[in-house]
């Protein structure tokens, strides 16, 4: 098994920034950690590469 280690760099004013992987697309995969603009991300993978995209979630009031 693989420990994937990804940073997503973007600034999240008004939402949050969560990880989809090619496991399951609906699924949303938390940070693991989060510093102002970086989202830090701890995947388990069977596979030495893998398909992701962040996706920001935006709080609307």
């Amino acid at each position: 098994m693989h420990k994937q280690t990804i940073r997503v760099v973007y600034p999240t004013r008004d939402g949050r920034i969560v990880l989809r992987t090619e496991e399951n697309w609906d699924t949303n995969v938390e940070p693991v950690g989060q510093n102002d603009c970086v989202s830090k991300f701890a995947i388990k993978t069977e596979q030495p590469y893998f398909y992701f995209k962040p996706v920001l979630l935006r709080d609307y009031k």
